[in-house]
C-alpha cells in the first residue's frame, strides 16, 4: 500500500497474512476502510479470512471497499480453462461458496474495464486457464459515497496477475493518464 501522507492519513487496524485493513482519512472527507486482500490458496485458511470479514461486516458502520486477489472466482464465466482434467461440480461448488460469503457480507462487486480474467497459470494452447481472482468489492455505504468510483485492469506483463488500478472518482486525469501510459507503451 502506497499513500501520499500530504494528502490523506492511513491507520492500520489490523494485518494478517491474508489482509491489511486500514482506516483512511482526509481534511474535511468522512473516513472510509480499505481492506488490501491476499486470500489463501488454502480454501481452510481462506475460510479463517471470510469468517474475520464477515465479523467486521457485521460490525462496521463505515464505508468499506476490499481490493485484492481472493484466489476465488463468482461463477464459470470467470474461469476459462481447455483442460479436461476440471471437475466441474468442485468449480460450481466453490464458486456458490465464494458468492455466499460475498452475500453475507453484502458486498457490492465494482466489476471492471480492461481484461476481466485477472491471473493466469502462465501455459499455452490446451493446458492454458485464465480466471478472475482480483476484484475490488465494497459495501453499499462505500459504493453511495464513491458512486463515479471504478476499477480498470491492465494486461499481465510480468507477473501471472493483472495489474488493478480502483479510483474513487471518475475524472479525466485519471484517464489521461491511463492512455499516455498505454500510447507510451505501444512505441
Amino acid at each position: 500500500m502506497l499513500w501520499n501522507t500530504n494528502h490523506i492519513n492511513v491507520r492500520i487496524s489490523e494485518a494478517n497474512s491474508q489482509m491489511i485493513l486500514v482506516t483512511i482519512s482526509k481534511q474535511n472527507y468522512p473516513e472510509w476502510m480499505l481492506a488490501a486482500v491476499y486470500a489463501s490458496p488454502n480454501p481452510r485458511t481462506r475460510d479463517e479470512l471470510w469468517d474475520s470479514l464477515e465479523t467486521i461486516a457485521q460490525n462496521n458502520q463505515l464505508p468499506w471497499l476490499l481490493v485484492g486477489d481472493f484466489n476465488d472466482h463468482a461463477s464459470l464465466k470467470e474461469k476459462r480453462s481447455f483442460s479436461t482434467n476440471q471437475n466441474l461440480s468442485h468449480s460450481l461448488s466453490c464458486s456458490r461458496k465464494f458468492v455466499n460469503h460475498i452475500n453475507s457480507c453484502n458486498f457490492i462487486d465494482l466489476g471492471c474495464t480492461g481484461p476481466s480474467l485477472t491471473w493466469s497459470n502462465n501455459r499455452q494452447g490446451w493446458a492454458k486457464t485464465l480466471i478472475r481472482l482480483d476484484q475490488a468489492l465494497c459495501n453499499a455505504e462505500w459504493r453511495t459515497r464513491f458512486p463515479k468510483g471504478f476499477v480498470r485492469n491492465f494486461p499481465r506483463t510480468y507477473s501471472d496477475h493483472s495489474p488493478m488500478l480502483v479510483c474513487t472518482q471518475d475524472n479525466r486525469e485519471t484517464e489521461e493518464m491511463i492512455q499516455k501510459r498505454r500510447y507510451r507503451k505501444g512505441k
